[in-house]
């Protein structure tokens, strides 16, 4: 089934509540772990709209509903117990939607920067780009874990081999991602970004 763009729209709303109604939940419980990771989903989830608002971008449908999408994962899968129900299926599905959504922020990052500075990137760069960009964050992110079950006592990694396999579905998903968009810019690269910028209401300017 093919989600429209209203019903994406409507849907990233309504994960955006669920995430409030999850961080007040939180609280409540006096659940500090969630009560972080929601405060700082529901930051990230706002850069969409802040863009917006106050710059006048607009991110792609698509992939506002897919960082929303991803935190949500993340957020219930720590709520409702389900990284440890359906473990190991549920973490490792959780990491390959969030490494797409990393490596398509990532590839919308560097098709700008290739339109608006002078930095000229091949069609290979660009995907190797994506897949080093996806797996970095993916690091960051683990450290974050780290920190959190070392600092506030949570228990996000049980194991190297967890770490590790997280690692492995990053770079999976950042692979899935650079294929894609790499089939893009074969079938016309200054095309394809014209329509970016077009969605994101860019100037539509060539590099001198």
């Amino acid at each position: 089934m093919v989600i429209n763009k209203q019903i994406g729209i409507f849907l990233s709303y309504l994960i955006y509540l669920s995430v409030i109604v999850m961080f007040v939940v939180s609280i409540i419980n006096q659940d500090y772990g969630v009560v972080i990771l929601a405060f700082i989903s529901l930051i990230i989830m706002s850069i969409p709209f802040l863009l917006k608002r106050k710059f006048k971008i607009t991110l792609p449908w698509t992939l506002s509903l897919l960082i929303a999408f991803s935190l949500f994962l993340h957020i219930w899968g720590l709520v409702g117990g389900w990284y440890d129900t359906l473990y190991p299926f549920y973490d490792k599905f959780g990491h390959f939607i969030g490494s797409i959504t990393i490596a398509l922020l990532g590839f919308t990052s560097v098709l700008i920067i290739d339109r608006y500075t002078k930095v000229e990137l091949t069609n290979r760069s660009i995907i190797f780009f994506v897949i080093i960009f996806t797996m970095a964050v993916g690091v960051f992110w683990e450290i974050g874990e780290f920190g959190m079950d070392k600092i506030i006592g949570t228990t996000n990694q049980d194991s190297l081999d967890d770490t590790m396999y997280d690692f492995i579905f990053d770079f999976f998903g950042g692979v899935v991602a650079g294929g894609v968009a790499y089939i893009k810019l074969k079938k016309g690269k200054e095309k394809f970004i014209d329509k970016l910028l077009k969605i994101m209401r860019l100037k539509r300017i060539k590099n001198d």
